[in-house]
């Protein structure tokens, strides 16, 4: 059984790995891409996925690795205070992401959206804080560690620069923005 866990660690690194591999990852890319026209698709969409995906994919590593939060099965006490303080500063941003992002979802307002950018960029400088954490006491976890943070960067980064987000969240003209960004393709059935 060894197996899963190690499985669900790849997945779940930094608990907001930028893509699913394999099957999942088409999957997901595919949904998104055919949802691009509706206000919440296309990489806005890929984003929700992978949030609610990620908390998710660590609820179910945390629940199969329960052993590794108790100090007693630990040992040494600097190894696990050293653990905690880079692991779970980054559990708990992901499900505060989580709440934001419904709650952003549900409102979608500009004073929400700052807040949510916010969100991200701190769990950005959790995990840039967790890396270093990582390089005193298990190095093998940067790479991994590392994804994460790259693609809080790059999400965040697109928050700040996509014309949906901008639409959806701020002008919430979405509607009409659609035409000028997705024009409607030309029936070819016509003429």
């Amino acid at each position: 059984m060894e197996i899963i866990p190690t499985i669900a660690m790849i997945l779940t690194e930094s608990s907001k790995s930028p893509t699913f591999p394999g099957i999942g990852g088409l999957l997901a890319w595919w949904v998104c891409d055919r949802n691009k026209r509706n206000p919440i698709g296309g990489w806005l969409q890929y984003f929700y996925w992978n949030l609610y995906g990620g908390a998710l994919v660590s609820l179910a590593f945390i629940a199969m690795q329960t052993n590794s939060y108790i100090p007693e099965y630990v040992g040494d006490t600097k190894v696990y205070l050293l653990f905690l303080c880079s692991v779970a500063p980054g559990v708990v941003m992901l499900f505060i992401q989580v709440v934001a992002g419904t709650f952003l979802l549900m409102v979608r307002t500009p004073e929400m959206l700052r807040l949510f950018k916010w969100l991200i960029g701190t769990s950005a400088i959790v995990g840039f804080i967790g890396i270093g954490l990582d390089t005193l006491y298990n190095p093998d976890n940067i790479p991994l560690a590392a994804i994460g943070l790259v693609a809080d960067c790059l999400w965040l980064l697109y928050f700040f620069r996509s014309k949906r987000v901008k639409h959806v969240f701020q002008a919430n003209d979405w509607e009409a923005a659609v035409v000028d960004i997705y024009p409607p393709k030309a029936d070819a059935t016509v003429g």
